[in-house]
């Protein structure tokens, strides 16, 4: 049964990516309960003057040792500003170990409603044309994006939640930056118009 959250026709599409001034990545790991069957997700989220932009989306089924890994993998392939892990199950042996080991800009995120609350609640973004992703009909692009477009056309039916979840987590926090001027843990920031025009249409 496809759903009525994420629709397939509501995303904008780019073919090579506008430049982004901010970058984050949102991880969704895997349960502690299901490990062997559940995938980890990392999707890296640029800021743009266009809106929201994913440059880039990692997902597989792995063990601890080698989603450790694959995050320092993916934080030195792009960088990202902040690196936002759900604070449960296995992301928050991740976040322990990552702040013990490493000086990522690692940002625990304690959900406090549930997914379909989550996801609903950054749709504005999608509706208003505010959220980018590669352009699925072009000959380069890549392989995940199809896959990626039919999980969110069918949460919360979908077999997948994992997609949703890391792109509700990463969307939430470029709204909470757009309204606010704030990034972090409440730590205050200068306007440096790297969100003045992302602002005006929240």
């Amino acid at each position: 049964m496809t759903g009525n959250i994420w629709l397939r026709d509501r995303w904008k599409y780019y073919q090579i990516p506008p430049r982004c001034t901010f970058i984050l990545q949102s991880w969704d790991t895997a349960s502690k309960n299901n490990i062997d069957s559940a995938r980890s997700i990392c999707q890296t989220w640029g800021i743009s003057e266009k809106g929201a932009i994913l440059l880039d989306r990692w997902g597989d089924k792995v063990e601890y040792p080698q989603l450790r890994k694959k995050v320092d993998q993916m934080y030195w392939k792009f960088r990202p500003n902040v690196i936002l892990i759900e604070d449960k199950d296995s992301g928050k042996a991740l976040i322990q170990t990552l702040q013990q080991e490493t000086t990522f800009p690692v940002l625990p995120v304690i959900p406090l409603v549930d997914k379909v609350t989550r996801a609903v609640s950054v749709t504005p973004m999608q509706e208003s044309g505010r959220v980018w992703i590669p352009d699925p009909n072009q000959p380069d692009s890549p392989a995940w994006v199809d896959a990626f477009i039919e999980d969110c056309a069918m949460f919360p039916n979908g077999l997948y939640l994992d997609d949703v979840d890391a792109m509700s987590q990463a969307l939430n926090y470029i709204m909470t930056m757009a309204g606010s001027g704030r990034i972090g843990r409440g730590m205050p920031r200068r306007t440096t118009g790297l969100l003045d025009s992302f602002r005006l249409t929240m």
